[in-house]
């Protein structure tokens, strides 16, 4: 596996890095090296066949399978599109392979030789083959409906011994298997949160919790220690803690890394962590043998870049855990004019109408942010930025988010701040509705429209900022916004008041308001 810099891809801002790859041949004899697999992600999961002629690669929820006798990658289109978190090969089938994806711990089958792909709901199997125990008996998970598991009444997903044939030996506890070293082994939790370690599977009751946090990578390294890899606790940067424990669950060291997933040796003893500094770990001493610098070209890029993932994590820390961070609002959000952009007001007004009775907070929920950037322009003075990003939300109580959003960025004493969302202020559609809105508010303020809310009164616009119709969610670009709402400062009798005024687009070309008020500010 050798390091691919591929500059053209946008970076990851936060979560697991983007870190490519090619994967190539060596003849022993001839020394004859040749690349198979061009341009995937760092490869983490390796695992032949039975019959040893198939070879099945994993890493970034990306699979790719080898045929090493007819020399060609198999089922190759359909892999691209599939989002693949884990797999094994059938024992007693060495065309068949089990997968697992992201939301579904038993997902497709794929059959090699008929080049087929079977979806989860397709097939009657509710077994699938995850892990070897031994010769004779390996790992699965199978699905348990309610009737079929202790009366309980809910279905469960467990881990299970079983024969060759699938049969089951011993059913074990709930979760996703991750690995198995002689009697012990590993399971994530449904979600990805939670880290499970039972030492005998004979003993199944004893499980010993070895974190509570996302895992993005755990196995069974040198002499049966476990290594697992946690994001580290700095929401500025975007840094992993790959941890290693004893055959107790007891903790030995813990090691600041780049990347989120682990390259194993077959024997256990070495590792390479899958990121930009692609450290190269020792497990027998538990120590990083080598790593390669990593070297911020634009250090102007990576501050806007710290600001992002310190804003964003402090936006849906609150969305998602309820928990109000005023000192980070104020550290990265900021309200400015020239135009009006009001990031700091928008997150901390939500705070404030967002009672804790509408947020899920009966316990400190955890939670984890893939950010992907999708756009990034700079002035030409280096005072103001427009960036779009991608972002996946995911909770320990298997809630998600998939997001988009456009935000503006200026920088203010040497430092960045977020100050707008989806705000477009350089956008010639922007300065459309900036017309349109003075006349809306010119016929307001002579009573012509709103039931004379505003007859008489000093108005003055502030942010305009768009919106789409389906959640309602801020729009991602201006484009596609169905909606737009203008906050107003409104002064009578020597007294400011915030209203907000929303625009209907009926079509294309129209917009048509449709609502002033002086509550719930925050939302549409």
């Amino acid at each position: 596996m050798e390091a691919i810099n591929n500059r053209e891809h946008l970076p990851v801002i936060k979560g697991e890095p983007d870190v490519n790859v090619r994967v190539l041949m060596k003849d022993l004899e001839t020394k004859e090296e040749k690349v198979i697999i061009e341009d995937v992600p760092f490869i983490s999961q390796v695992r032949w066949n039975n019959a040893g002629n198939i070879i099945a690669f994993g890493g970034g929820k990306r699979l790719s399978i080898y045929d090493t006798v007819k020399k060609d990658l198999v089922l190759e289109d359909e892999l691209k599109n599939d989002s693949v978190t884990f797999f094994f090969w059938s024992p007693h089938d060495e065309n068949k392979l089990y997968s697992e994806h992201p939301n579904l711990t038993n997902g497709s089958i794929y059959y090699v030789n008929l080049r087929k792909k079977v979806e989860a709901y397709e097939t009657k199997e509710d077994l699938y083959f995850k892990g070897k125990l031994d010769n004779d008996f390996f790992y699965g998970t199978k699905w348990f409906v309610a009737s079929e598991k202790d009366k309980k009444d809910s279905d469960s997903i467990n881990t299970v011994i079983v024969d060759k044939m699938g049969n089951i030996v011993k059913v074990l506890n709930e979760g996703r298997f991750r690995d198995a070293y002689k009697k012990s082994l590993v399971q994530v939790g449904e979600s990805g949160f939670g880290l499970y370690y039972v030492a005998d599977i004979n003993k199944p009751n004893n499980i010993k919790t070895l974190s509570k946090e996302f895992i993005f990578d755990v196995k069974f390294v040198a002499g049966g220690k476990i290594a697992y890899i946690v994001e580290k606790e700095d929401p500025e940067n975007n840094l992993f803690i790959l941890y290693i424990v004893d055959e107790k669950g007891r903790e030995i060291k813990s090691l600041e890394v780049s990347g989120s997933s682990i390259a194993l040796s077959p024997d256990g003893k070495t590792g390479y962590v899958g990121g930009p500094g692609w450290e190269k770990v020792n497990f027998e001493t538990n120590e990083i043998d080598s790593k390669i610098p990593i070297e911020n070209e634009d250090s102007e890029q990576e501050e806007i870049f710290r600001t992002l993932r310190g804003a964003m994590d402090t936006y849906y820390k609150f969305e998602v855990t309820g928990s109000k961070d005023w000192d980070k609002a104020k550290k990265y959000f900021i309200d400015t004019e020239s135009p009006p952009q009001w990031a700091y007001f928008d997150l901390t007004t939500r705070y404030m109408e967002v009672s804790q009775a509408n947020v899920k907070n009966d316990r400190k929920n955890l939670y984890r942010i893939f950010m992907e950037l999708q756009d990034f322009k700079i002035d030409s003075e280096g005072k103001r930025a427009s960036v779009s990003l991608h972002l996946l939300v995911n909770n320990d109580t298997g809630g998600g988010l998939s997001m988009d959003h456009a935000l503006e960025l200026i920088k203010k004493g040497g430092k960045w701040y977020v100050t707008g969302f989806s705000t477009f202020p350089f956008s010639s559609q922007r300065e459309e509705v900036k017309n349109l809105v003075e006349k809306y508010v010119m016929d307001a303020q002579e009573g012509k429209i709103f039931s004379g809310i505003l007859e008489g009164k000093e108005v003055e616009i502030g942010q305009i900022q768009f919106w789409r119709y389906s959640l309602p969610h801020l729009a991602p670009n201006i484009e596609t916004a169905n909606f737009c709402k203008v906050y107003l400062k409104v002064k009578s009798n020597g007294q400011e008041k915030i209203y907000k005024m929303v625009l209907d687009r009926q079509n294309q070309n129209y917009w048509k308001p449709t609502k002033l008020t002086d509550k719930e500010l925050s939302s549409l």
